[in-house]
């Protein structure tokens, strides 16, 4: 998890820096972190004025006039960050998965720690990537994809930061692989 975390720091986005490291018998396959494509101007985020209340999840448009965003269904208090993350840019996982690929590496049976729980599309990807374990640290905002990784098969654990630092974190998913 470290590794990711350091990984997550290469990223020009400025919203939310993620990364991700798939690891497979104690060797890291591949990396990946959140950015735009290669040779592509490194820029993640556009501005917009629609807001997401954390709250109720109503997404609203933000209208300049006012000091204060509140939601128009719950009535709380919103956050006015207005930058939006464009469509062209590759998350964590996706850039990790496709370096695996690109290199000829197998994820197969692999883990992957990434510091933020993959989106439902990230999800997808490393359920037919082959990969059986997520170690993931923060939660994303939609954890519809959790739900979906282990309806499939897939080990998922949320590592708190206490059992990864000083080396204390085991991957307590390889040994379901060693069975075979």
């Amino acid at each position: 998890m470290e590794i990711s975390f350091a990984v997550s720091r290469q990223s020009y986005c400025k919203k939310r820096q993620v990364g991700a490291t798939i690891v497979k018998d104690n060797n890291i396959v591949s990396i990946g972190y959140n950015g735009t494509a290669i040779g592509a101007k490194n820029n993640c985020e556009k501005k917009t004025d629609m807001l997401k209340c954390s709250n109720c999840k109503t997404i609203f448009k933000y209208h300049k006039k006012n000091s204060n965003a509140y939601c128009p269904s719950c009535h709380s208090l919103v956050s006015k960050k207005r930058l939006a993350t464009k469509e062209t840019v590759f998350h964590a996982e996706e850039n990790a998965i496709l370096q695996a690929a690109k290199n000829g590496k197998s994820t197969k049976n692999a883990s992957i720690f990434v510091t933020t729980s993959p989106c439902i599309n990230c999800a997808r990807l490393i359920v037919n990537s082959g990969i059986g374990a997520v170690y993931f640290y923060d939660k994303f905002s939609d954890l519809s994809s959790i739900s979906f990784l282990k309806k499939s098969g897939i080990y998922v654990k949320q590592i708190k930061r206490d059992n990864f630092m000083n080396g204390r974190f085991k991957n307590d998913a390889n040994s379901r692989y060693n069975k075979n």
